[in-house]
């Protein structure tokens, strides 16, 4: 489906005592963490396409409302 409850999994995590959590994943997991507003720090590294097409970097909802 949607894939995991990230909220889910960070309150997991935390109650064990793991209050940082470093995310490393391609655009479609980076953009999970970004629109569920999970995300405290993100660093950005863009790295050269070799073979194919290539997947968007980052794949988030529009804005309600936009003109």
């Amino acid at each position: 489906g949607e894939g995991l409850d990230l909220p889910a999994v960070l309150a997991a995590l935390a109650a064990r005592g793991l209050r940082r959590v470093f995310v490393e994943g391609g655009g479609v997991t980076v953009s999970r963490f970004l629109a569920a507003g999970l995300l405290d720090r993100l660093h950005v590294t863009v790295a050269p396409l070799l073979l194919g097409a290539g997947v968007p970097a980052f794949t988030l909802p529009g804005v309600a409302g936009r003109c």
